[in-house]
């Protein structure tokens, strides 16, 4: 027997055993949320996770045709990818299934990741302006709770560390806020910090400067934007922003390629309008960290894009609108924050069904979801425009989790309409 035979084959066997419980991190272009949403279910089904980071991603999967600036983002989370890695892209739903397959067969073939190895760069590339593109904190936020089930450590998807001090909540991720305004801060999710004019320590790494607060006194600044590779986060969304302690200020938004994008999608059946709805419910639902929940929300988008009975997915929403009523804890959770009166909503050209706080906008949403089975398309993607452009006002002033509460409750969709209109 050769030297090394035994060896090389012992990694060949572990290399298909990993293989078979892959972690996988998404990226969405503008206008491909069923490609991705489809995705997500395939991987359900093969046993494989979403993940969380490029730490933890053994395949990237490229949901959609991106476009340059999106591609460069793209670019930078592959360069953070631990060996081994494959890189996969999903052009249309068509695309889903054959691309996984051939991501688990690439990730066992050892020999082009020992290759990969040798020939990538050491550490990514580092600059002034771009850094940290995946160091986003996820500090769920409460202090109380009707959560069922407690997490601390790695469990199903959610493998980065979770731990909290609910008392019922059914499911914690760093679960610690004030009473007020919710401070949910992703640890492990993609958020792209990009600073610039700030002081750099060796390494390229990124130092906070000093600046004035509200109140006059100093405090450190620094200067990152959120996107547009982030979990539960609007495909191609980038807010650039300052964080003066834990308070955001000074916002910014645009749509990565806004200029270059021209895929529009066909208007689809009313089962993909509330499919859509259920897809923004899963999002607030994650960040409120309340999984059992949004597992039935993610199951009625699931039936509903695979066309199956509308009933059921009905009956779904319906289960899902009792059991949010239901819960004071979330109520209390999601309370007073981004209020909107219908005064405001007018002022800011959105559409009304987004007037109320994170807890009402939510359970609008699965009001819209259920009414788009019977009614059709409800006001709020006629708005679209509007929804863009209030962010900056919405989110300066709150936390980072709060912040990204806020846009998972307005429910933005960025895939391009007729006349160049985003949401």
């Amino acid at each position: 027997m050769a030297r090394g035979r035994p060896a090389m084959g012992l990694t060949r066997r572990l290399a298909r055993c990993a293989a078979r419980r892959a972690h996988v991190l998404l990226v969405e272009a503008p206008g491909f949320w069923v490609v991705r949403a489809q995705t997500e279910h395939r991987l359900r089904v093969r046993g494989w996770c979403v993940a969380e980071s490029p730490a933890d991603a053994d395949v990237l999967a490229i949901c959609g045709t991106p476009g340059p600036e999106l591609n460069e983002a793209i670019d930078r989370v592959w360069d953070q990818m631990p060996g081994p890695r494959v890189r996969v892209e999903l052009p249309d739903s068509s695309a889903v299934e054959s691309a996984l397959h051939r991501a688990a067969m690439q990730l066992a073939e050892v020999e082009v990741h020992r290759r990969d190895a040798r020939e990538r760069a050491q550490s990514p590339e580092l600059n002034g302006n771009d850094h940290g593109e995946h160091e986003h904190q996820e500090h769920h936020a409460t202090n109380h709770g009707e959560h069922e089930h407690h997490q601390h450590g790695n469990h199903g998807e959610h493998e980065h560390h979770q731990h909290g001090n609910h008392v019922e909540h059914e499911h914690t991720e760093h679960n610690a806020r004030s009473r007020g305004k919710p401070e949910h801060t992703d640890h492990s999710a993609h958020q792209h910090m990009h600073h610039g004019g700030m002081d750099m320590a060796p390494a390229g790494i990124a130092l906070a400067e000093g600046g004035d607060d509200r109140d006059g006194l100093e405090m450190d600044v620094l200067h990152l934007r959120l996107g547009p590779v982030l979990r539960y986060w609007p495909a191609g969304l980038v807010v650039r922003c300052s964080l003066q302690g834990d308070v955001l200020t000074q916002a910014e938004t645009w749509i990565a390629d806004r200029e270059v994008g021209d895929h529009v999608p066909p208007p689809g059946p009313r089962a993909h309008l509330a499919a859509r709805h259920c897809d923004h419910v899963v999002d607030l639902l994650a960040l409120a960290a309340w999984p059992g929940a949004a597992a039935i929300a993610r199951r009625a988008r699931d039936e509903l894009l695979g066309e199956a009975d509308a009933g059921h997915a009905a009956s779904l929403l319906d289960t899902l609108h009792s059991k949010l009523r239901r819960s004071p804890t979330l109520r209390w959770s999601l309370r007073d924050v981004a209020s909107l009166t219908p005064e405001d909503c007018k002022t800011l050209e959105l559409p009304t069904a987004l007037a109320g706080d994170c807890y009402d906008r939510l359970l609008a949403q699965v009001d819209m979801a259920r009414h788009a089975l019977t009614t059709g398309p409800s006001g709020v993607a006629a708005a679209a425009t509007g929804v863009f452009d209030a962010v900056p006002g919405l989110v300066s002033g709150l936390d980072v989790g709060a912040a990204r509460l806020v846009i998972a409750s307005l429910g933005i969709d960025t895939t391009p309409h007729p006349g160049g209109r985003y949401g």
